[in-house]
Formats: structure tokens, sequence, C-alpha cells
């Protein structure tokens, strides 16, 4: 298997089933932050979880045990979504510049484990908060691929548009990043402080 074994190890080549494991973590992910950052309520959510979620996620094994979430607290649909996605921006923002602590929580915790197949998956947990089922699809693929995230994992700070490897948008020159918008890691720290 030409998988990495943890966040700090250099992103080897692919093999095709990686890779498109890699694709289908990456696109349920971005999917989700798009379509949290227009209206999406329960039904898209559930269309999510669903479809590009249940395709990129693999059944938790029985003998796998996770620790027992904290109690949530009651809170609108609204405001767990929002909070969503502005902790994984928050989190995009942090691995950019090196500080991969969410992908060793998935690891550490199983949310994200190795398959002999597939490298890097995302472990589907029954009953999960949305941000942890979110982080597990960005830290199986940065597993798989995490030189496309070391430097480059930007937000455009004009269309919140994540932007990965080689993908940007129409605000992002690709000559001169520093003229291009794109925020990260101080910028981590106001999104965090953003009100839910």
């Amino acid at each position: 298997m030409t998988s990495p074994t943890g966040p700090d190890s250099p992103s080897l080549p692919l093999e095709p089933a990686h890779f498109e494991n890699a694709e289908r973590c990456r696109h349920a992910a971005l999917t989700l932050l798009e379509g949290l950052a227009t209206s999406w309520d329960i039904p898209e959510l559930a269309q999510w979880m669903a479809g590009p979620y249940a395709r990129a996620a693999v059944a938790k094994p029985s003998s796998t045990r996770f620790s027992p979430l904290p109690p949530a607290r009651p809170r609108s649909t609204s405001a767990v979504l929002r909070e969503t996605r502005w902790r994984l921006l928050a989190s995009l923002a942090d691995v950019s510049r090196g500080a991969v602590a969410w992908v060793e929580e998935a690891q550490r915790t199983g949310t994200v484990r190795t398959d002999p197949d597939l490298g890097w998956v995302p472990v589907r947990v029954v009953v999960a908060p949305l941000l942890l089922r979110a982080r597990s699809l960005l830290a199986a693929d940065y597993l798989l691929r995490s030189a496309d995230y070391r430097g480059r994992a930007l937000v455009c700070a004009r269309c919140e548009r994540v932007c990965l490897g080689a993908t940007g948008c129409e605000h992002r020159p690709q000559d001169d990043p520093r003229t291009s918008g794109y925020f990260s890691s101080a910028t981590a720290r106001t999104m965090r402080a953003r009100p839910t």
C-alpha cells in the first residue's frame, strides 16, 4: 500500500483506488461547505448524508469503539450548520500552515482509519456531530494528499470558496498569492470568534 501513515508523512504516489477514495472524500466535504454557504437545511443535509457522505465514509467495524460524545445543548439547525461551516473553514486555514491537530484527533478517535484497498477512509459513525463527520472526510483526504493542503489549503476572502491543490476561483491570481484576497492562519482566529 502506498498511502501515508500520518499527518507528517509526505504525500506518496497514490494507487488508483486511493486517488478515487480521496476524490470522494474531498467532493463530499466541499459539497457540504458549498451547501452550508447557501441556504441548506435539514432536507439538503439529509440528501448529502445519503449521497456524497455515504459514498465516501465506510461503515464502522463492530470492534471499533468511540468515546461517548458529550451531550449536545439544544440549538437551532441553522446555528449548528453555521458553526460547522466556520469551524471547517478554520480547520482548513490551520492545516494550510501545518497545524494538523484535528487530523491527529481523527486518527486518535478512530473517525479515520486505514483500509488495505482504499488507503485512509472516514468512518461512518451512527450518532456523530456534523463537524466530526465533515472533518473525517477532510482528514482522510489530507492523509492521502497532504501536499494539496500544506500552504495551499486556502479560502477566498471574497467568495469563501475552498481551494485545494490546483483548484482556485476567479479571485485568485495564480502568479501572485500575496494579492489574491485569500486568507489562512491569521483569519482562522477571527473565524472561530464569529457568532453562531
